[in-house]
This record gives structure tokens, C-alpha cells and sequence, in this order.
């Protein structure tokens, strides 16, 4: 997915990267395009250059709601029945209507999007090019449950079709590796915020995996919880992952490498309800992916591999 990108691409997500891991704002544009906010461009050079003399001491942000922006169905048994996918906004159930039809019209205005209707919700698949139109894109499958006690839960392909394969596996849950771009507990998003606002976190977080994948660390505050998680997955210069502020170097790393391995697999257990290494797409998401949306998955199929906010 990478391995072409021009090198002003690159040179540009290296921009992005610096930006986010300074916590200056960023705001999606135009089919999911990043860029940073005006108003603080002229800070992200000053602030990387005191970043490197004096160390970091930035924090996290959860809780903030900061993105900004310019200008079917239900079959037996674990498909939804296959056909076209429908307009934005054209549901036929009530209560689709009432719930999603003015937000998928309106994330139709700004995303290239397909939409499908099921028995528990509805399904969109967003396409999203956080570095451009000459930039790689990525596809979001999105379930939005009609119970909005339960949060979505989507995913993230660097392709569709026959090639297609998630997008990293850095912050994405255990073990339906759906996306993990933020917390309910932190009131990042909720429905109220609108699906515009969440595709461009998706967007923001897609990036952050592109970054990663180029460069090799990941940009910015996250979570990680867990001295097994941590140790295998954080580099020393990111944040930590737990709220501290500080890189993972200056906090945990040194205790995490301390952990014996059944411990930290114990610990990782307990607090994941499953074991690190199981960590996979369901087949029945992957399956639309690689059908290029003409086949939508089970809702409760899909919700099933990780039992939590359980679709019913």
C-alpha cells in the first residue's frame, strides 16, 4: 500500500506525523484529506524544535472532542441477502430513516460511502484518502446498531476486492481487530456528534497507521494497557498509553521488561477477556471487504467475536 508513495508524500506524512505527536489540531477535509489547522501551523516547527531540547511535556487529550472540518434485508443464517447497495438516506424501515438518513446523506457530501439496511441497524462502507487524491485509499466498514446504547464498531481495509487486508493491526481491538480510535468512556464521539465527525476520527486514526507503517512508531497520545501489550507493541519514544504525558522510555518500560511473560499473560488475559495473539477480522467483515460491499455481514454475527456491547 506504501511502498509507492512520491516522496512529497511522504515528506508530508512525516509533516502530519510531527503535528499529531505534538498534539497540534488537525481537521479531515475533502473525502478525508488531513491537514493541519491553520492557526497552528506555524507552531508545529517551533514546538518539534523545543520537543527535542527540552523533552515532552504534552498530554493526553482524551475526552476532548477536538475534529473539526472546513467547508435491507435480514436473512437466515449469517448473511444479509446480497443486492446493490442502497442510496444515503433511502431505508426502508422507519426507523432507519429516522435515525441515519439525514447523516448518511449528509457523509455522502463529504465521503464516497455505500449504505445497506439490516434487521439490527445499518452497515456503511466509507472510502477515505487521508493524504489526498494521489495518496492511498482506505475503506471503513461501519455497523450502526438502531440500539445507540451500543457504540459502532467498524473496521479499516487497505483494499477491497480479492487483495483485501486490514489496515495495520496497532490500536484495533481484541480480537476482532475492529478499529480502536477511541474509548466510550472518554467522550471522544457519540451519536450526537454526527457520522461526519466519526469517519473523520477513522480518518485521523488511518493515518496514524500510515505513519506507523512508513516510519515506524505511532504519532500522538494513546492507550495501551497492559505491560504485555505495551512492551510488545510501543516504541520507547511514543507516549506511554497511560495518560501520563510522558514517553513510554520515561515511564513504564523499564517496569513492563520487569514483568515475567505468564504474569504479563495473565495480566493481558484478565484485562482483554482473551489472549494477545488473537487478534482477527471476522471472516464474515472481511467477506463484504473482499465482495467489494456486494455481500453485508450479519450484524449479530459481526458483534459476536468480541462480546462486549453485544448487538441485540
Amino acid at each position: 500500500m506504501i511502498e509507492s508513495l512520491p516522496p512529497d508524500l511522504v515528506e508530508r506524512l512525516e509533516e502530519l506525523g510531527r503535528a499529531l505527536d505534538i498534539e497540534q489540531s488537525v481537521s479531515a477535509y475533502g473525502g478525508g484529506r488531513i491537514r493541519i489547522t491553520d492557526a497552528d501551523r506555524n507552531e508545529v516547527v517551533k514546538n518539534v524544535t523545543s520537543e527535542a531540547t527540552q523533552g515532552s511535556s504534552a498530554g493526553s487529550r482524551q475526552g476532548q472532542r477536538s475534529w473539526s472540518r472546513s467547508g435491507g434485508s435480514w436473512s437466515r443464517g449469517a448473511w444479509a441477502r446480497r443486492r446493490p447497495a442502497g442510496e444515503p438516506g433511502a431505508f426502508s424501515s422507519e426507523q432507519a430513516r429516522s435515525l441515519y438518513a439525514a447523516e448518511t446523506r449528509s457523509l455522502a457530501q463529504e465521503y464516497d460511502i455505500n449504505c445497506a439496511e439490516t434487521q439490527l441497524g445499518i452497515w456503511v462502507a466509507a472510502k477515505s484518502r487521508p493524504l489526498g487524491s494521489r495518496g492511498p485509499s482506505v475503506h471503513f466498514l461501519i455497523a450502526l446498531p438502531f440500539n445507540q446504547e451500543i457504540m459502532p464498531r467498524s473496521w479499516c481495509f487497505a483494499g477491497i476486492g480479492n487483495g483485501s487486508k486490514p489496515l495495520g493491526l496497532r490500536h484495533t481491538n481484541f480480537p476482532d481487530a475492529s478499529i480502536c480510535a477511541f474509548v466510550k468512556e472518554d467522550r471522544t464521539w457519540d451519536y450526537s456528534d454526527g457520522l461526519v465527525a466519526l469517519v473523520d476520527i477513522y480518518s485521523v486514526w488511518a493515518l496514524r497507521q500510515l505513519h506507523n507503517e512508513v516510519f515506524g512508531w505511532w504519532p500522538g497520545p494513546q492507550l495501551g494497557l497492559g505491560a504485555l501489550y505495551r512492551k510488545t507493541e510501543f516504541q520507547p519514544n511514543e507516549f506511554c498509553g497511560c495518560s501520563s504525558g510522558k514517553r513510554y522510555r520515561d515511564c513504564h518500560l523499564a517496569s513492563d521488561l520487569l514483568v515475567d511473560e505468564q504474569a504479563a499473560q495473565a495480566e493481558f488475559k484478565r484485562l482483554f477477556r482473551t489472549n494477545y495473539s488473537n487478534r482477527n477480522v471476522p471472516a464474515v467483515v472481511l467477506n463484504a471487504a473482499q465482495n467489494r460491499w456486494r455481500i453485508w455481514p450479519d450484524m449479530r454475527a459481526a458483534y459476536s467475536f468480541r462480546p462486549i456491547d453485544p448487538v441485540r
